[in-house]
């Protein structure tokens, strides 16, 4: 029986390994990791738009760890649960195997709850999937009729006919229709209990829960721009000027001229710890005190101009205190968040001669990692060259305890089956024993009869 407590303990210790090893996350060896899986579901990574991560990624130059071509426009990644999602098509985050392609997915999507929420080519509506399989969800809660998608606490927003419209996730249940506001340009920022949004002519605030209209903004162009929300503020471009809104009564607060009017960058707004950062057609990226409206730094990355193959058209993020910023010359840059420094510069494809070398994807950035997409229509990953090593690794370790675990098991029941062999055998032995030393004695007594006497020996 020791020897089975023994194997036992062991068994158990390999059991407990195992589920250690499966729980730990794969670290990316030499960078700060301030919080590993943290996914990126939608573009600029929350539905406040602030284009943030408490991710991390290599603070030195990172390496290819995997691309492949995904379809035939530039298109933003996101990435959920270990899939990277792009185009039509979702791919294994950590190996780039192409795990399914549903070509009714269309544009970046947005992923909550393993539901992937995208446009669906041709119908100009909103169609559900399974963000793991990419089939498509049937029933009421899967259809919206709506394109121009946010999501936050439970409801779907989307715009119809120039109205915004709130739909219950749960049900796919109408809750409610805004006024007319002729065309919303781009997905609304969700924060606080408002959406936050541009038009024609205004910049709008509604109530998340009514549809009412909370404040709006005038502009004499079209805000086209997606705004960024944190710390009861809003960001967002109106005529090529950056603006700074209290969040709950419209009132500007500050305001920065980073493109000349008409003729402005693509670039969304990023804001974290207090610096609101942008990309500008001046081939400039621009860090802005997010409360005084002053310039903290401006670094220029890409030659000046106002079509798509000049100037930052791409929009910046933040994370593991750099700036990552997609560059018209075809780099993407790393830039230090407090002086505005280039930390590192990656090549990220050949001129296309359709586009020279415009870049406007910008990244996404999960489980130390950096997805992006380029202007050759490839999805490039990039991250610590021994970070696919270090993967591949922890699945040997993985490996390694499963075998122990199966050999414990084994000699285990091989140990327990000859310990109750044994058993059996000591008692039939003993069971014989007892049988031949039980003997009976025979004796002639005086008289001349028999005596029997019994006796056993102990």
């Amino acid at each position: 029986m020791e020897v089975s407590r023994k194997i036992s303990g062991l068994l158990f210790t390999a059991i407990f390994l195992l589920s250690t090893v499966s729980a730990l996350p794969a670290p990316a060896t030499g960078t700060n990791i301030a919080s590993m899986g943290d996914d990126w579901p939608m573009v600029q990574h929350d539905p406040e738009h602030t284009g943030a991560t408490n991710s991390s990624v290599p603070i030195a130059k990172p390496h290819v760890l995997w691309s492949v071509p995904y379809g035939s426009y530039v298109a933003s990644p996101v990435v959920a649960n270990g899939i990277v999602y792009i185009d039509s098509n979702a791919y294994n985050a950590d190996t780039g195997k192409l795990l399914w392609a549903n070509t009714s997915v269309e544009f970046t999507p947005l992923i909550e709850n393993d539901i992937i929420y995208a446009v669906t080519p041709g119908t100009f509506g909103i169609h559900a999937y399974n963000a793991s399989t990419g089939a498509t969800l049937t029933g009421s809660s899967s259809i919206f009729n709506a394109t121009i998608l946010a999501v936050g606490d439970g409801y779907f927003y989307g715009m119809n006919e120039g109205c915004l419209v709130d739909y219950n996730i749960a049900s796919g249940n109408l809750i409610w229709k805004s006024a007319n506001y002729s065309y919303v340009y781009d997905s609304p920022a969700v924060a606080d209990g408002c959406l936050y949004f541009g038009t024609e002519d205004n910049f709008v605030a509604l109530n998340a829960s009514t549809g009412t209209q909370t404040w709006e903004f005038p502009s004499p162009t079209p805000v086209s721009f997606s705004p960024a929300v944190s710390s009861g503020f809003v960001y967002v471009k109106v005529n090529a000027v950056l603006y700074c809104f209290n969040d709950s009564t419209g009132k500007p607060v500050w305001n920065y001229a980073v493109d000349a009017p008409y003729l402005g960058s693509s670039s969304y707004p990023a804001v974290a710890n207090g610096i609101v950062y942008i990309g500008a057609y001046d081939g400039n990226v621009y860090a802005i005190n997010a409360y005084s409206g002053e310039k903290v730094w401006s670094s220029k990355i890409a030659e000046a101009g106002g079509g798509i193959d000049k100037g930052v058209q791409a929009s910046p993020i933040v994370v593991g205190g750099m700036v990552l910023v997609c560059s018209t010359d075809g780099n993407l840059y790393a830039l230090n968040c407090s002086d505005g420094n280039t930390l590192w510069t990656f090549r990220l494809q050949s001129s296309n001669p359709r586009f020279g070398d415009y870049l406007a994807s910008s990244p996404a950035v999960a489980d130390g990692k950096i997805y992006i997409g380029s202007v050759d229509y490839q999805i490039i990953v990039l991250g610590n060259s021994n970070q696919s090593n270090v993967a591949l690794s922890r699945q040997w370790v993985q490996l390694t305890v499963v075998v122990l675990v199966v050999v414990g098991v084994i000699i285990l029941i091989a140990v327990v089956a000859k310990q109750v062999r044994n058993k059996k055998q000591r008692i039939k032995a003993q069971k014989n024993a007892a049988s031949e030393n039980s003997k009976v004695s025979v004796r002639t007594g005086t008289d001349g009869t028999n005596q029997t006497r019994r006796f056993t020996v102990l």
